[in-house]
């Protein structure tokens, strides 16, 4: 399974002294999500990161930036995904090789999208351990039903992962209802040893 991690909103003590080790795993992709950053503080925190490492990071602001650096791709949340904001940034990366990845919140709205979206994320999957009381809203099984749907309608279909509550418990469920991934959060920044936590969890897939 792809595991992607997003990182916090807040700021962790060395966070990203403890995400290069997570990005050395060949399954981790890192999801780089800093809400009130500036385009400075994003520039900032990849160049923390070693540059043979940008192919494993995906941009959730700060887009201009992925003219720059070597990064994975762009995450648009579900505002950017309506609009001009879309084809604006379309527009703008449509001749690069850039995964282009968004966030949904029901099947339906994947089900419709007319984006060849490269990934999308749904949640909450199961109750969120960041969020107090986004209890889990995602039926797991229609999972396989929407990607056939997909492939059926438009030949194509993004990489479905799992957001909201994921952890080394449950995340097994997501791979028997096959989902192609999970996106962790509270899971992993919750935790004492967010890099202990992410070892437990790989581990519990081998």
């Amino acid at each position: 399974m792809r595991i992607n991690i997003l990182t916090p909103d807040f700021s962790v003590p060395d966070e990203t002294a403890l995400v290069q080790p997570m990005l050395e795993h060949e399954a981790v992709v890192l999801h780089l999500r800093k809400p009130d950053a500036s385009a400075k503080e994003y520039r900032q925190y990849l160049d923390s990161i070693p540059a043979r490492l940008h192919h494993k990071i995906i941009l959730h602001g700060a887009f201009e930036l992925a003219k720059e650096y070597p990064v994975k791709g762009i995450h648009l949340n579900s505002h950017l995904r309506t609009g001009t904001a879309l084809n604006e940034l379309l527009a703008t990366f449509s001749d690069s090789t850039l995964t282009l990845s968004s966030s949904f919140h029901n099947w339906e709205e994947i089900a419709t999208t007319t984006v060849a979206w490269d990934a999308a994320f749904i949640s909450p999957v199961f109750d969120s351990i960041s969020k107090k009381g986004y209890k889990a809203a995602i039926p797991l099984h229609q999972c396989s039903v929407i990607q056939q749907q997909l492939m059926e309608t438009h030949g194509h279909r993004p990489q479905i992962l799992g957001l909201g509550g994921v952890d080394r418990h449950n995340i097994q469920q997501l791979h028997q209802n096959g989902f192609d991934g999970a996106v962790l959060l509270g899971s992993i920044w919750a935790s004492e040893k967010p890099l202990t936590a992410l070892n437990m969890l790989l581990d519990s897939l081998a």
